[in-house]
């Protein structure tokens, strides 16, 4: 099925279609770019902030900039040709890259500081905290006094970006 899915999204990519992606999202548009997805040699569990790059600090991502943000992958990519990386963290150099201004792919979750799904996240995966270097209780109270601030950065972002798409297609 992933095959399928990604002649599908390559094919959206090829047709400049607004398409944003968020964690396996984002490691989907790498591999239809032509990028190699691998895993990597730590997992990315937690809440931590990226460092937005001088490229991406007057556009959406400024949102971001000093908020720590969900993380929960272990899997990576090398950066697609033609692209603009945005966003690196002190685990993983690509957490965010975009072409143009009509694609804008994510690493991160900036959307689940919030989420009931965390929850389940943590029943689901627990060996993933763990590996991250952390437990149970220490994450489940950095979503509560984080996630609020997290989501709020990620709703900015996203408004921007989606906002942008109106501007361009006006």
């Amino acid at each position: 099925m992933v095959a399928c899915q990604l002649r599908r999204l390559a094919l959206r990519l090829e047709a400049d279609l607004p398409t944003i992606g968020v964690c396996f999202g984002a490691q989907m548009i790498a591999a239809a770019l032509g990028a190699d997805v691998y895993p990597g040699p730590v997992k990315e569990v937690g809440f931590h902030s990226v460092t937005v790059h001088e490229n991406a600090r007057a556009g959406p991502l400024r949102h971001l900039a000093g908020v720590p943000i969900l993380h929960w992958h272990g899997d990576t990519f090398t950066l697609p040709q033609g692209v603009e990386l945005l966003a690196s963290s002190h685990v993983y150099d690509h957490q965010a890259f975009r072409r143009g201004s009509k694609l804008l792919a994510l690493q991160f979750h900036a959307e689940m500081g919030l989420d009931k799904r965390f929850d389940a996240w943590i029943e689901q995966w627990p060996e993933s905290v763990v590996a991250a270097g952390g437990d149970e209780a220490r994450l489940r109270a950095a979503h509560d006094a984080l996630g609020p601030a997290a989501v709020r950065a990620g709703q900015a972002m996203i408004a921007e970006w989606l906002a942008g798409l109106k501007l361009r297609n006006a």
